[in-house]
């Protein structure tokens, strides 16, 4: 297989991409799924009357200028202290024009109970060798990065892991790596996600119904999503 260089991470990181698509499957379980070029958009479901153009593999969105490391609000990223109270600082500590919070290298424990959340105008960029590991529980539904009811968020680089193997419960089969519900323009790149007690992604709404908010301009671009417990990719609801 050919292996290209995605673009560089905020501290010169590479992330090596396929360079080629593999499979792509969306139903069946554990079935390895890469995305290259993908783009979601759920508010309608027809192809607009004019097909040219209508989509771009580099979606512009606007992510405000701060710059923070992650570090520098307590993560450790040593595979054993639980980081998701300093993930979430340094998230809230951006303005409220939002910004960048650089994850370096090192396994970061994430409690998906709580999740990492992130809001308007952010960009979570993380290293090649960044890992966001889910501590395990036993909860039926959970989510280690939840993209919900904000906009203008990109997600790069790096690799978000569940916790299938270390499940301590029986029941369910919702547990996402990265949740996007609710949300428009969001961008998800050259990344990895796996082994989550559902699904590797799920990009859905908020709420039921025809009150329901759907999300709208989501792309994903060379993501690859493996060896998940029910699905590598799930798009619900599209009225």
């Amino acid at each position: 297989m050919n292996i290209k260089s995605a673009p560089k991470g905020a501290q010169g990181k590479v992330v090596p991409i396929p360079g080629r698509l593999r499979r792509f499957g969306l139903t069946s379980r554990d079935r390895f799924l890469t995305v290259i070029a993908a783009s979601l958009a759920l508010a309608g479901a027809a192809m607009p009357a004019s097909a040219t153009n209508w989509w771009t593999a580099t979606p512009t969105i606007s992510i405000g200028p701060t710059v923070l490391n992650v570090r520098n609000f307590g993560a450790m990223g040593n595979g054993a202290t639980d980081d998701t109270a300093a993930f979430q600082a340094a998230i809230n500590a951006l303005p409220a024009s939002g910004g960048t919070v650089v994850v370096p290298d090192g396994t970061y424990m994430i409690n998906a109970l709580k999740a990492i959340n992130l809001r308007s105008h952010v960009r979570l960029s993380m290293w090649g060798n960044a890992y966001l590991q889910a501590i395990p529980n036993n909860a039926s539904r959970y989510w280690v990065v939840k993209v919900w009811n904000v906009n203008n968020v990109e997600i790069v680089g790096g690799h978000v892991i569940g916790e299938r193997s270390t499940h301590q419960g029986t029941s369910g089969e919702w547990g996402y790596d990265i949740s996007v519900s609710g949300s428009s323009n969001v961008y998800v790149h050259d990344i990895k996600l796996a082994d989550s007690w559902g699904d590797g992604i799920l990009i859905g709404a908020i709420g039921s119904g025809t009150s329901a908010v759907l999300s709208t301009n989501v792309t994903l671009n060379r993501v690859t999503s493996d060896n998940n417990r029910r699905q590598a990719l799930t798009i619900a609801p599209a009225t």
